[in-house]
């Protein structure tokens, strides 16, 4: 098992018997923040992935046998669905996490990997003169 999902399954067995309060800490993402040196955002994000997980065995096993990385998980829970699961890791084989992430973006949970994606709404820059 890599040692990222290692650290997954850690997170959750700290949130499930409340380790931070044990600890004197106000959160889960505070005592990431100071004993594994995350950023608060980083840690949100791995307590968000590490619960999302628990909902997708597949993605769980990939990412446990080391198939995908962090990056290709992190960005894979924000839209697969137990029903939409299988489809994303046929989708996700091979990618670099960059193809991973432009895979998903403008995609809502539940949607299929082929689904229209939404167009990112992008700033315009005006010209003075």
């Amino acid at each position: 098992m890599k040692l990222e999902a290692i650290e997954s399954a850690l997170i959750l067995e700290a949130d499930a018997c409340d380790l931070h309060r044990h600890l004197g800490y106000g959160s889960l993402a505070e005592l990431l923040e100071r004993h594994l040196h995350y950023s608060r955002h980083a840690a949100n994000e791995r307590i968000r992935v590490a619960r999302e997980l628990q909902a997708l065995p597949q993605l769980r096993a990939a990412f446990q046998a080391g198939a995908l990385s962090f990056a290709h998980v992190r960005e894979l829970t924000r839209i697969a669905t137990p029903r939409t699961e299988q489809a994303y890791l046929a989708a996700a084989a091979g990618k670099t996490s960059r193809q991973v992430q432009q895979l998903c973006s403008g995609k809502k949970a539940g949607d299929a990997p082929d689904a229209y994606a939404a167009p990112a709404s992008r700033r315009r820059r005006r010209c003075t003169r």
